[in-house]
């Protein structure tokens, strides 16, 4: 046999016996691996403080978008409920000084539309100085410590189970940080 072929022959044998020796260590590696990790399980770590601003952000953009429409919405049932829940709720009788009078139909009419007038152009008027963008934003900041608080509370320390392969059982725990 040529020098060229033997050559070649023994790289190839030496190649394969190579490949072999690595994967059986690597298999060996990944097999210890699982014997000292299957009786813990994985922890997890969990940033609750990027989740709270992802979703803070979204939050505030939503916000920013909806409220105007909101508070428009708001401004538009104002006169319906301000005469819905004054009406009649001047009495017709007034007591001054024992002396007992009965005001007059058209009188009191007069007051109560007055009053409803009043009280509707005061309340469109909070309404048109909310400041929506502010709002926003302090509705997302309020999303922001409910979101951290929430996740500390509910998810650090507990533990799934999962099945890898759709076999084998590995504990999960989460670390919420």
């Amino acid at each position: 046999m040529p020098a060229s072929t033997k050559f070649l022959s023994l790289d190839r044998k030496s190649f394969l016996l190579g490949f072999g020796g690595g994967f059986l260590s690597l298999l060996l590696l990944f097999i210890i691996f699982l014997i000292y990790l299957w009786p813990q399980g994985v922890t997890v770590p969990l940033d609750s403080e990027m989740m709270a601003y992802l979703l803070q952000e979204q939050f505030v953009a939503l916000a920013k978008e909806q409220l105007p429409t909101v508070v428009e919405k708001a401004k538009a049932e104002v006169p319906q409920v301000v005469q819905k829940r004054m009406q009649n709720q001047l009495p017709a009788r007034m007591e001054i000084a024992g002396f007992v009078f009965r005001m007059p139909d058209e009188l009191l009419q007069q007051l109560e539309s007055n009053l409803q007038n009043n009280v509707q152009k005061t309340t469109e008027m909070i309404l048109d100085g909310i400041d929506t963008s502010q709002l926003a934003v302090e509705f997302g900041d309020s999303v922001y410590e409910m979101v951290k608080e929430t996740m500390k509370k509910e998810l650090d320390g507990q533990d799934f189970q999962i099945l890898l392969f759709n076999r084998l059982p590995l504990k999960i725990w989460l670390k919420v940080h």
